[in-house]
């Protein structure tokens, strides 16, 4: 039965793998399953991966739009895209198109990546060496620990389809645990941080290096808590990863800003992330929330780079013509405020640290310092978090979940308890029937 499953899967896997990835020489299109015969293949395969997370229909909708709209930053104005409406008013459904696709496309990849390491692990090329299949290896892991991070925070404990001998069995699959979710994210994570950059075809901000495996890292540990391993990456990522933090305001939301970590970037050709701003377009579909204004202090030169005045149209996104703008994966920045809260939050908090790296940010953004303590640096850092990564995805409903404080922001806009997650799609449930749906749905 779970091999039923699988075909219809690898359709949909070859559906987003072929897909051309972007201009470099060692870029090719996978196109079947027996094309990974040797580094070059294998390199050619993750490329196309990436491509596949930039789908219109994946990481445009899966990072931006939707946690946008399901938080108090944008809200859809338009009446054509019912899911977008959905996600505006928090009365998402099971059956919600896009979000059906979203966690398709997901698993999709996810599955891409057990045929990858299958192929990989069994091709006896001479050029395969040991050292260049960990690296592969590495980085196809880190890609696989970035969907589950998503999965879990989008729907919580959802099942890890990660069996290589596909013989899990459609009725037998349930929930994983918290636990089992985080284990797997971590160890394919540090496998990446440690194996990656033996691979030297690896190369291009898209793909995922050692020192992004290391601030994906950062921010797992914050998130679960553990804040002297998110102080340890956080610091390794800072003061080794190359990476600086742009000195010029209006280059801080560039693709040649020195601080970009890791991002994805659309084709050319494609529809343009910055229309979809635009008040003017098609009746003016995601306008900004007006209190994502008081995100900023009042002389906050970031204000004027993220938002036009009085407040209503993002600036982060804004070439309509050429759609050069990317997609902001991981940026210095949010290390320095990982860096700043496990500080303050550790076992023994060091706050003169965590007020350093706080503030390093305020003085960029024209503003006074602010000294840390420990009844001020959840509201603080809430407030820096907001305004500094503002419209770059799912970081504002993230931050306000797992500070708790999310129906206590959100409830005036009609948000409950039970949108914490959102539902697994009808289709899902109805394919592995001892999966439970998530409270509320």
């Amino acid at each position: 039965m779970f091999r039923k499953s699988l075909d219809w899967f690898c359709v949909l896997m070859l559906s987003l793998v072929l897909l051309n990835s972007c201009g470099t020489k060692s870029d090719s299109v996978v196109t079947t399953v027996d094309t990974i015969t040797d580094a070059q293949t294998a390199d050619a395969y993750l490329q196309a991966l990436y491509s596949s997370m930039i789908s219109k229909t994946l990481f445009s909708d899966v990072y931006l739009f939707m946690p946008l709209l399901y938080s108090d930053q944008a809200k859809y104005t338009g009446s054509q895209n019912v899911s977008w409406k959905e996600a505006s008013n928090f009365d998402i459904t099971a059956d919600n198109s896009l979000l059906r696709t979203m966690f398709t496309d997901l698993y999709t990849i996810n599955n891409s990546i057990t045929f990858f390491l299958n192929n990989v692990d069994t091709t006896t090329d001479v050029t395969l060496t040991d050292d260049v299949k960990a690296g592969l290896f590495g980085e196809a892991r880190a890609i696989r620990g970035v969907l589950y991070f998503y999965l879990t925070n989008f729907w919580g404990e959802v099942p890890i389809l990660n069996n290589e001998d596909n013989s899990q069995v459609d009725s037998l699959v349930t929930n994983a645990t918290t636990q089992e979710l985080f284990d797997q994210m971590e160890a394919d994570l540090i496998f990446g941080a440690e194996n990656i950059s033996k691979n030297t075809l690896n190369s291009g901000a898209r793909r995922i290096n050692e020192y992004v495996a290391k601030a994906l890292l950062a921010r797992l540990y914050l998130y679960y808590g553990d804040y002297e391993n998110a102080l340890l990456y956080a610091e390794e990522v800072i003061n080794n990863s190359g990476s600086t933090l742009e000195p010029f305001i209006d280059n801080i939301y560039s693709i040649n800003s020195s601080e970009n970590i890791w991002y994805l970037k659309e084709n050319s050709d494609d529809e343009s992330l910055a229309v979809w701003f635009l008040q003017t377009f098609a009746g003016g579909q995601n306008v900004v929330r007006p209190r994502t204004v008081d995100y900023f202090e009042t002389d906050d030169l970031r204000k004027s780079v993220a938002l036009s005045e009085p407040g209503t149209t993002v600036l982060k996104y804004k070439d309509i013509s050429f759609n050069s703008d990317p997609l902001y994966l991981v940026r210095l920045s949010e290390l320095y405020l990982i860096a700043a809260e496990a500080a303050a939050k550790k076992a023994t908090p060091d706050f003169v640290t965590a007020s350093g790296y706080l503030n390093a940010l305020r003085d960029r953004a024209g503003l006074d310092d602010i000294t840390l303590n420990s009844s001020n640096v959840d509201d603080v850092l809430l407030k820096e978090r907001s305004a500094e990564l503002c419209f770059e995805g799912a970081h504002r409903w993230f931050d306000l979940k797992r500070l708790d404080k999310d129906v206590e922001v959100l409830g005036s806009l009609g948000y409950t308890a039970t949108d914490e997650f959102w539902p697994f799609p009808t289709f899902f449930l109805e394919s592995f029937p001892s999966l439970n749906q998530n409270d509320g749905y």
